[in-house]
C-alpha cells in the first residue's frame, strides 16, 4: 500500500509538470524547437575555413615566371593565389586593401643566391589581431612557403642548369622528401561532426538545468512549498516527479536533435544506440539535479537564473567546446572535469565517431555527478520542506 501511495504522488508530481509546459505552446515551442532550430543553424550555416589568399611578389630582374599561374600550389580549398606583384610595397598594399591575406616575397637575387649555394628566404607577411587567424595564416603560410620554395627553386635551377645533359629531375631536386598523413581514427569527421557533438551535450545540460532551476523557484514563488508540506507529499516523491516529468521532455528534445544530426547533417553514430541513449540520460540527470540544487541554495528567480547563465558561460569556455581543455592551466583542466558537459562531451565524441568509449571511466564520473547532485538535491529540499513547516 505504501508503494502505491508512493508512486500515486509521484506520478501526480510528473503529472503537473508536464501540465506546467503543455499549457503554454510558445514555452513548450521554444523547448522543442528552439534547440533543433539552433543545432540546424549551426550545422548548416558552417563553410569552415575560407583559402588564404596569397599575393606573390617577385620582382622584375629575378628571372622568375610572373604569371600567377604557373605558382598554381594544387590546393585552391587551403591555399589560393590571387595574384603577382614587382615590389613589397605593392603587395603590402594589397594586404591593406584586403585583396590578399598573406604577401610573400622572393628576393631578386634568388637565382644567384642558389648558384652561390646559399638558401634562398621567402618573407611571408600578413596583418591581423584576431589570434585564431593569426595561428591559422602562421600554420598554412608555412606550408604554403614550402610548396613555393618548391616552385622558386625549380624555376631558379631549371635557369641554372639549362642545357645540362643528363637533364636533372627539378622536382626532386626541388622537394627531395614528401610527406603521407594517415589517421588511425575510424573516421574523419567534419568540424560541423565533431563540435556538433559538444553543441548536443551543451545544449541539453542547459536545458535540464533551466528546468529544474526555474521549476523549484517558481513553486516558491506560487507558495507551493509550504502547501506540499501540508499535503501527504515527501521531498523524495515531489523530487522524483519532477525528474520523471523533466527526463521525459528533455529525452525527446535530445532525440529529436540526435535524429537532425544524424540524418540530416551527416555526423556518423558508430556506437551503439543503447550507449548513446545511457550518456544521454545520465547528462540529463545531471543537468536537472544541478539546476534544482542551484533553485534551493539561491533565494530569488534572478538569482537562480545568474547562476545558470554562469553555469552555461563556463560550460561554454571551459566544457572543451570553445577551447580545447589541454591548452589550459592543469588546475582548470582538473576543475573543468566536474561540469557534466566536459564528460558529455567527450564522451559523445568517441561515441559518435569512433565506436565506443575510449576513456570508460567518464561514465562512471558521469553517473557519480548525477548520483551526487540528486541526492543534494533531496537534501536541501528535505530542509526546505521542514523549515516551512
Amino acid at each position: 500500500m505504501t508503494l502505491f501511495k508512493i508512486l500515486t504522488r509521484t506520478f501526480a508530481i510528473e503529472g503537473k509538470e508536464m501540465l506546467i509546459v503543455l499549457r503554454r505552446p510558445s514555452a513548450l515551442a521554444t523547448l522543442v524547437f528552439g534547440p533543433v532550430l539552433i543545432l540546424a543553424i549551426f550545422g548548416l550555416s558552417f563553410a569552415g575555413q575560407p583559402p588564404i589568399r596569397a599575393v606573390l611578389v617577385i620582382p622584375p630582374n629575378s628571372g622568375l615566371p610572373t604569371d600567377y599561374e604557373a605558382y598554381d600550389l594544387g590546393d585552391p580549398t587551403t591555399l589560393r593565389i590571387v595574384g603577382t606583384e614587382g615590389s613589397v610595397d605593392a603587395g603590402r598594399r594589397s594586404l591593406a586593401s584586403g585583396q590578399a591575406d598573406i604577401v610573400v616575397s622572393v628576393p631578386a637575387n634568388a637565382i644567384q643566391q642558389l648558384q652561390n649555394g646559399k638558401q634562398v628566404t621567402l618573407q611571408v607577411e600578413y596583418d591581423t589581431v584576431n589570434p585564431y587567424q593569426n595561428a591559422v595564416i602562421g600554420r598554412i603560410a608555412g606550408s604554403l612557403a614550402a610548396k613555393l620554395n618548391e616552385k622558386v627553386i625549380s624555376e631558379a635551377i631549371s635557369k641554372v642548369t639549362q642545357g645540362a645533359s643528363p637533364k636533372p629531375n627539378l622536382q626532386v631536386i626541388a622537394a627531395p622528401t614528401k610527406v603521407e598523413t594517415r589517421d588511425l581514427a575510424p573516421t574523419t569527421p567534419s568540424l560541423v561532426a565533431f563540435y556538433g557533438v559538444a553543441v548536443l551535450a551543451l545544449i541539453l545540460q542547459h536545458l535540464g538545468l533551466t528546468l529544474g532551476a526555474l521549476s523549484m523557484t517558481g513553486e516558491r514563488r506560487q507558495g507551493m512549498l509550504t502547501l506540499l508540506r501540508v499535503a501527504p507529499v515527501s521531498a523524495f516523491e515531489l523530487l522524483l516527479g519532477k525528474y520523471i516529468a523533466f527526463v521525459l521532455l528533455t529525452g525527446a528534445v535530445g532525440a529529436l536533435l540526435v535524429v537532425l544530426m544524424t540524418k540530416v547533417l551527416g555526423v556518423p553514430l558508430l556506437a551503439t544506440l543503447s550507449a548513446v541513449m545511457l550518456m544521454l540520460l545520465l547528462l540529463i540527470l545531471a543537468a536537472i539535479g544541478l539546476g534544482v540544487v542551484l533553485s534551493l541554495v539561491t533565494s530569488s528567480e534572478s538569482q537562480v537564473i545568474q547562476l545558470a547563465l554562469l553555469v552555461l558561460l563556463a560550460s561554454v569556455f571551459f566544457g572543451g567546446l570553445a577551447i580545447d581543455l589541454t591548452q589550459f592551466v592543469k588546475p582548470l583542466q582538473i576543475g573543468a572535469e566536474f561540469l557534466p558537459v566536459t564528460q558529455a562531451t567527450r564522451l559523445g565524441q568517441d561515441l559518435f565517431l569512433r565506436g565506443a568509449a575510449g576513456e570508460p571511466w567518464r561514465v562512471g564520473a558521469l553517473a557519480a555527478m548525477a548520483v551526487a547532485l540528486a541526492f543534494l538535491a533531496w537534501l536541501l529540499l528535505r530542509r526546505e520542506l521542514l523549515r516551512r513547516a
